[in-house]
């Protein structure tokens, strides 16, 4: 087609047919062919399916591509296909079952438009689109030029129709790249009705006014009235709602390529349809409606008439008890904190019942008063779980006879009635919960149990107070820093901690220990060897030996004294960590054909078998020394225990060896005491260590050398272990040949003697390691373990008596889905197939949970809870621990003492790290990782977060900069002032500094987060605004990086240690350093102007790319929790049902 400069519209000259053809090389959706009657005035008549069908093969060779074919209103066909090719046939077609027929395409959705602005006017349109195709590559379907009558511009914006639904970010033509986006239609109104359903050309009504809405001539004289909506405004106003309506109509249609029918129907149907009302009107999924939306209406219509009903009366009497029981507490404490203290100044050092009942005795006959919490009312409620005919029951429980006894000689009086609390779900009801008060308050008491139990097997009780009905509804609060301070004394004038480390002297009661035999799994209960003995010490003592194992915990890190290959109880030293390196050593075996054996060895009892002397000169080899050594062994001689079994305690007996099980410091010990096991291994042999579970193993092209050194190894670990006095069990022990290669034999390998026993598959910390279908092996363990705990859940998942939805799904994704999570570093490398399983076994849990039926569509099901595909989230978590390892940098188990890599990723990880890189536009060496050397909290420079006046953002910005400016002028007249800003838009992450003599202003990856860039930004004046002549004084407005510095730990960010090291750094020049924060947006200049700078940045300032590993897996996980809402979004049930709410959102009680 032919055009001139000044014409208006350009079609491309090719035929339909080609211009489909075409779209093989360009992205689109579906390929829509409208088959309508050569007579505009006739419809094609419904025709048989199966007729159509069987034309319709006759015609097409490509027959099979066609994926959906309907009949429209109009009378019309439309057949859906992605394949160019059988479009282009069926545009071919002449006639439909002796029908005469016309084809078209519907551009909308294989096409996409955008405008050029700046385009001359004496350009014509095919010079244009020539030049468009030959510059980008694209196809061009037509050009419109929006050019105005009588117009004397001499440019004009281009409306351009390309082939494909992608465009580009950005269009060259000539010399320049224009920037472009979808180009979205204004709602066409008929200018005859104001309809915005039909142009006005087809339009047979009557004009009306676009004013008043009614028919007349002349200039309107009454109010404003819209024709569409009835609201006081003209017809043609931009904001009448309905103009909004088909505003959103006309995006959705040009953003997701639609037709204007198709985009208004579903906009119709998100706007206006529930999930019940689609899932009814849709038959294939009927049973929706009446398995979830009825159930949940029903639920919800019961559950906020019962939550009602308890609420006004509560409520009723809430306000008036509140402040009497607040003050009638801290009574109480007071009393329980005096008597505590009395008691314990009368009862010695000694924590004994018979001592403690005599020093009450003695305290009553000092006071000659009585006990002072028998003068406060008193409220007692607790689940009791005794049965007495004092309370209504049929039967007597064991305890319930004493606890009558005591009730009926107390001053208390028991306020249920024979009304039940709880019920089985077996529907057997018993009271159980029971609620005692004061004789001298029982008058004015009422006691009663409501009738809803929340979908709990216990119903409440309400407790009612005459006395509180008259008192003032002002809420009080609990004084929680006195009544704190309070108990702060107690434990310091008892117990300083302070005392105990200079004198190295333990108080007896916190060397004595209650050992609870529990039970350990699938054993055999009538031997004593099943039970683990557990100790129960002191709480004083709990909190002495956390104090303890900071201290050793911060000098095994530091000074890197613990082997790699020692896992568990420390920082940075999971189990994932350990399975993944025998993962590695296997893979590689495998890759490089070598003979691989390991062996798995059991400790007996190894708690309870270490030996004290050893253990003190194993911690003193690793640089343990002074009083904390002394405490250490202080601590561990002469302790005592005694054994509860069934409420009754054995005599007490001293221990002179083994960790107490239980206590807090006793793992960290038995780390330290396995610390030297690497000294038993042969050159070659390699291990694995967690807690006391030890895996050594060993990889060579010979096999006789393999043996050979397992063998040598397993000489020297009796040796080592005789040393020690530890004993392995040789029946448990196990050896398993992992690598590929056939054995023809297999070799005798012994441990003091006795052989040990083969297997094929062997055990390490809840993985099964295999000599082939290792992911199979891992799975069929993990499945089994899920399955038992599926049907475990069944039985709790009734409603009537179960947890909440909300719990359920909890448990789902915390008990059983977590299996795949703990060995994810593994599991990622699972087939598809193997990928499935897994999610039909979340699919399966999840169903129980939420209690839908099975055939829900999985992407409902995820929709509904909110989840993440199981699959995509192991992959997710396996990223995740493979980005933590190289934050941690050297500090990692990856590396020995020596910072040489003792663990090498596996090839495909590897990819996998490539891959997430490369889409973040990044690489590994730019993560925030630990500095070579870790630093405690005694190593940071002067903060101060509260220690000005100006520093209360309470007070107004002038009396701030006021203060701040008097602050300066006295406490810091010889600093060097520098300050430090970061901003974080749509744009631009960016970080800024400034001081009198310079400044900076740096882009920083996206990704980073606020807290990131705040903590960069001081690193960076640190290396670029500090001079070595003064003292420094750095301003922030970041309290949370501060507060992070000044709490610094293992476990804060790795930013924050950077910047730790930085300020080591500065120290080492004997500078002075000061950070100080300051309120923002305080009128204080110097924030002011670095907080200008920050916003004011450009692509043309230089770009850091440092980024912090904790945003990586922060915007990794929001993508991840994304993708559930885009798969529904995307699935053919977002245009069936529409959008739908997660069930965790609709109410906290589901």
């Amino acid at each position: 087609m032919q055009t001139s400069p000044s014409e208006k519209f350009f079609r491309s000259g090719k035929p339909t047919n080609e211009l489909v053809l075409r779209l093989g090389q360009n992205e689109y959706e579906d390929i829509n062919i409208l088959i309508s009657n050569t007579d505009s005035n006739s419809k094609i008549p419904q025709i048989n399916p199966f007729t159509l069908q069987s034309f319709i093969k006759g015609k097409i060779n490509r027959h099979t591509s066609i994926q959906n074919m309907k009949f429209t209103r109009q009378g019309k066909i439309i057949l859906t296909t992605q394949d160019p090719v059988c479009a282009a046939q069926l545009l071919n077609l002449e006639s439909v079952v002796n029908i005469k027929v016309s084809t078209n395409v519907i551009w909308e959705n294989i096409t996409s438009r955008f405008l050029l602005y700046g385009i001359p006017t004496t350009v014509s349109l095919r010079e244009i689109a020539e030049e468009l195709t030959r510059n980008n590559g694209i196809e061009i379907v037509e050009l419109r030029r929006f050019v105005k009558q009588n117009n004397s511009r001499e440019i004009s914006p281009v409306l351009v129709t390309k082939l494909g639904t992608h465009l580009p970010g950005c269009m060259k033509i000539w010399f320049t790249n224009q920037k472009i986006q979808s180009f979205i239609d204004r709602p066409r109104q008929c200018t005859k009705c104001y309809s915005f359903m039909h142009p006005s050309r087809v339009c047979e009504k009557t004009p009306v006014c676009h004013s008043c809405g009614t028919i007349h001539s002349g200039i309107c004289q009454v109010p404003q009235k819209c024709v569409n909506c009835q609201g006081d405004h003209s017809a043609t106003s931009k904001g009448c709602p309905l103009y909004i309506t088909e505003q959103n109509i006309m995006e959705l249609k040009c953003r997701n390529h639609l037709t204007t029918a198709e985009a208004r129907r579903i906009y119709n149907q998100s706007a206006k349809v529930n999930y019940a009302s689609a899932v009814k009107a849709h038959g294939p999924i009927t049973d929706i409606e009446g398995q979830i939306n009825g159930k949940m209406e029903a639920m919800l219509l019961k559950m906020n008439e019962k939550i009602e009903s308890v609420i006004q009366t509560i409520n009723a009497k809430m306000e008036q008890q509140a402040n009497q029981l607040v003050e009638l507490f801290e009574r109480l404490v007071e009393s329980l904190l005096q008597n505590f203290s009395a008691i314990n100044k009368l009862g010695g050092e000694t924590i004994s019942p018979s001592r403690k009942k005599k020093a009450v005795d003695k305290l009553r006959k000092a006071s000659d008063v009585p006990m002072q919490l028998d003068a406060v009312p008193v409220f007692i409620f607790g689940d009791f779980n005794l049965h007495h005919p004092l309370w209504g029951s049929d039967k007597s429980s064991p305890l319930s006879n004493d606890f009558a006894e005591w009730l009926q000689n107390s001053s208390f009086v028991l306020l249920n009635t024979s009304n039940t609390t709880y019920a089985t779900h077996t529907v057997s009801a018993s009271l159980l919960d029971l609620s005692i008060c004061s004789a001298s308050i029982s008058h004015g008491v009422d006691c009663y149990v409501s009738d809803s139990n929340f979908e709990s097997d216990h119903c409440p009780v309400i407790i009612t107070w005459s006395k509180l009905e008259h008192i003032s509804k002002k809420m009080k609060t609990i004084d929680w820093n006195r009544t704190m301070s309070q108990s702060a004394n107690v434990l310091t004038t008892e117990t300083n901690l302070n005392e105990v480390f200079s004198t190295s002297y333990i108080p007896e009661e916190w060397k004595h220990s209650i050992i609870v035999p529990v039970p350990k799994p699938n054993k055999d209960k009538s031997k004593i060897n099943s039970y683990r003995p557990i100790a129960l010490t002191s709480v004083f003592s709990k909190i002495f030996e956390r104090i303890l194992i900071q201290r050793i915990t911060h000098h095994l890190l530091i000074g890197k004294k613990v082997p790699p290959s020692v896992n568990g109880f420390l920082p940075l030293r999971d189990n994932q960590l350990a399975v993944y390196k025998i993962h590695t050593a296997i893979t590689e075996a495998h890759t490089h054909k070598k003979y691989l054996l390991g062996i798995s060895l059991d400790i007996k009892s190894a708690y309870d078998s270490v030996y004290i002397d050893g253990l003190i000169l194993k911690c003193l080899r690793l640089g343990i020394k002074g009083n904390i050594i002394k405490v250490l062994h202080s601590f561990l001689q002469n302790r005592t225990i005694q054994v509860r079994w069934r409420n009754s305690l054995s005599k007490t007996k001293n221990v002179q060896k083994g960790l107490p099980q239980g206590s807090v410091v006793s793992p960290i010990l038995f780390v330290c005491f396995l610390s030297d096991f690497f000294e038993t291994l042969d050159e070659g042999v390699e291990y694995s260590i967690f807690a006391d579970d030890i895996f050594i193993f060993c990889a060579h092209t010979s096999l006789d050398y393999v043996s050979k050194k397992l063998q040598n190894t397993t000489e020297n670990v009796y040796k080592w272990c005789t040393y020690s006095k530890l004993d392995i069990s040789p029946e448990k022990s196990f050896i398993a040949d992992l690598s590929k290669k056939k054995l023809q034999s297999f070799p005798r390998l012994t441990y003091a003697g006795f052989p040990l026993p083969w297997t094929q598959t062997i055990k390490y910390l809840g993985i099964n390691f295999s000599k082939i279908n290792q992911n199979g092996v891992i799975l069929k363990n993990i499945r089994s373990k899920a399955l038992r705990k599926i049907n475990a859940l069944k039985s709790i998942a009734y409603k009537n008596y179960g947890p909440r939805t909300k719990d359920l799904v909890n448990i789902v994704n915390n008990s059983i889905c977590s299996l795949f999570y703990y060995s994810c570093s593994l599991t990622n490398k699972f087939s598809e197939t193997q990928y499935k399983a897994c999610n039909s076994l979340q699919t399966m849990a999840l169903r129980v949970a939420l209690g839908l039926p099975k055939w829900t569509p999985n992407i409902v099901l995820m929709k509904i809870a909110g989840q993440e595909v199981l699959s995509e989230k192991i992959k997710r978590l396996a990223a995740q621990f493979f980005i933590r390892q190289l934050a941690n940098g050297t500090q990692s188990p990856i590396y020995d003492q020596n910072c040489r890599p003792s663990i090498k990723l596996i090839k495909k990880d590897e990819v996998l790290m490539a891959n997430l890189f490369a889409d973040l536009d990044t690489s590994t060496d730019h993560i925030i990782s630990f500095p070579d050397t870790l630093f405690s909290q005694n190593n940071v420079c002067e903060i101060h977060l509260s220690d000005f006046s100006f520093q209360n953002k309470d007070h107004p910005v002038f009396l701030i900069k006021d203060l701040f400016e008097e602050a300066v002028s006295k406490e810091f007249y010889d600093y060097h002032i520098t300050a430090t800003d970061a901003s974080k838009s749509r744009s631009f992450t960016s970080i800024a500094g400034i001081s009198n003599l310079q400044s900076f202003v740096y882009r920083i990856n996206p990704i980073n987060s606020i807290f990131t860039a705040e903590a960069l930004a001081i690193c960076q004046a640190l290396d670029e605004l500090s001079v070595t002549d003064k003292n420094l004084l750095l301003l922030t407005d970041s309290y949370s990086v501060l507060q992070a510095l000044k709490c610094l730990t293992i476990k804060s960010p790795k930013v924050i240690h950077r910047l730790a090291g930085k300020i080591f750094v500065r120290k080492n020049f004997n500078q002075k350093i000061c950070l100080v924060w300051t309120p923002g947006h305080s009128l204080i200049h110097w924030n002011e102007k670095a907080d200008l700078l920050a916003k004011t940045v450009t692509e043309s300032h230089p770009f850091i790319e440092w980024i912090a590993s904790e945003d990586i897996i922060s915007h990794f996980q929001t993508i991840s929790l994304q993708k559930t809402n885009h798969s529904f979004q995307n699935s053919k049930y977002q245009e069936s049902i529409g959008d739908i709410p997660t069930m965790l959102t609709l109410t906290p009680w589901l």
